[in-house]
């Protein structure tokens, strides 16, 4: 913590920047970030991550020794990024507060902040689960409540929940909320702070980062080319993707848009636990860009795999040949995307970078959130300016986006 009488330096103007990116966080402080801390990562470095391991029950006296089948999932760290300033030794000499004030210190990382909170919302592509109608407003606690549901269909933890909605969906839902007594607690929170509060023990929160998701300009009357397109979590446990075969496109103009998302007639999703089928459709998320050859066939990458059988089974059945495709959202169109989830869906890896060889440098690091901001400076005297800059690195990544949920009016 900075006190107004310290001397502005490099290693103050760092913790300064690091309590105000905190504060402008919303996703980046909410999600996982349980990962070790000790290793010094650079742009470019990649962390292998196990995934979780699951295993059948058994029934009876009959020992039935399993295999213990370890995937991983790959996290890349991408380029550094931040914002450039350009003061010099008169700045310094201002006391902290002025100094805050006049380089715009808590704009800058505001800018930052949003930039973090930006790419773990992208992430939203990995997200299979869509609830409610994409594209309308989420104004009412029962539309809200459909993600929550979702999410215990789907056997997913109930602590560490949150939901982080667009100012479109947070302000009518506010609204709804104040005039209705049907929860007077979440109505007084939205009162007195203009906060949705705790919805069905899921702490919401408003983000104005959120994005939106255009839905390919499909067309046709798309089928499953070829009955049993089911893999094993062997062959599929570091990607947990498969390509599924279609058909039935309208030719060379039908796409698909990476994070659409679609359902297959008779394959129903499964508790994760049980087995037992949950009685709603497994949804799929189009993993990359796709676009059916002239004769309306297409190859989609798709999440989850299909698997039938076993501790990983997530569906009913394997989908039968010329199965009905339907495509969630219309054709084209533009929906806001809001999302319920638990922590351990998303993870954010932050590391501290190498330094440079300059002569005005410090860091200020996190062990909460594994954040990490390095500011540097040097002399310009090409130009006579002294420049300073404030960086990150991070590292992003959906884990287990089963545990997310993409929520619709």
């Amino acid at each position: 913590m900075t006190t107004q009488n310290q001397q502005v330096t490099a290693p103050v103007i760092a913790k300064m920047a690091l309590e105000s990116l905190k504060n402008n966080l919303v996703l980046g402080r909410l999600i996982s970030r349980d990962w070790d801390a000790e290793h010094q990562y650079q742009q470019g470095d990649e962390i292998l991550i196990r995934r979780p391991v699951m295993y059948s029950v058994r029934s009876g006296d009959v020992a039935q020794v399993q295999d213990t089948i370890e995937g991983s999932a790959s996290i890349r760290f991408g380029s550094p990024f931040g914002v450039d300033l350009q003061f010099g030794a008169r700045e310094l000499t201002l006391s902290i507060p002025e100094f805050r004030r006049k380089l715009f210190l808590d704009e800058a990382m505001a800018a930052i902040g949003h930039e973090v909170d930006r790419q773990l919302f992208s992430l939203y592509r990995n997200v299979w689960q869509v609830a409610g109608t994409p594209g309308s407003t989420v104004d009412t606690f029962a539309k809200f409540d459909v993600a929550a549901e979702r999410l215990n269909l789907g056997a997913v933890p109930m602590n560490d929940r949150f939901a982080a909605l667009t100012p479109s969906d947070t302000h009518p839902l506010v609204r709804t909320l104040t005039q209705s007594p049907a929860d007077e607690q979440a109505a007084r929170d939205a009162l007195r702070r203009g906060q949705v509060g705790n919805l069905n023990n899921i702490p919401t929160y408003m983000s104005q980062t959120l994005t939106t998701h255009q839905v390919g300009a499909y067309a046709g009357t798309p089928l499953v080319n070829g009955a049993g397109q089911a893999v094993t979590y062997l062959s599929v446990r570091n990607t947990m993707a498969q390509n599924l075969i279609t058909d039935g496109w309208t030719g060379t103009t039908s796409r698909l848009n990476a994070g659409d998302v679609f359902t297959i007639a008779n394959v129903f999703q499964v508790n994760p636990r049980t087995k037992v089928s949950t009685g709603v459709l497994q949804q799929f998320v189009v993993n990359t860009d796709v676009v059916a050859d002239g004769s309306g066939n297409k190859t989609i990458s798709i999440s989850p795999p299909i698997i039938t059988t076993g501790p990983y089974q997530n569906v009913t059945a394997a989908p039968a040949d010329n199965a009905a495709m339907t495509v969630v959202g219309a054709a084209s169109s533009v929906g806001r995307v809001n999302l319920v989830m638990q922590k351990q869906a998303f993870t954010l890896i932050g590391r501290q970078l190498e330094p440079l060889d300059v002569p005005f440098q410090a860091y200020a690091n996190d062990e909460a959130t594994g954040l990490s901001v390095r500011i540097s400076g040097a002399g310009d005297i090409t130009n006579n300016k002294n420049i300073k800059r404030l960086d990150v690195l991070l590292a992003s990544a959906a884990l287990r986006p089963e545990y997310a949920v993409r929520l619709g009016g």
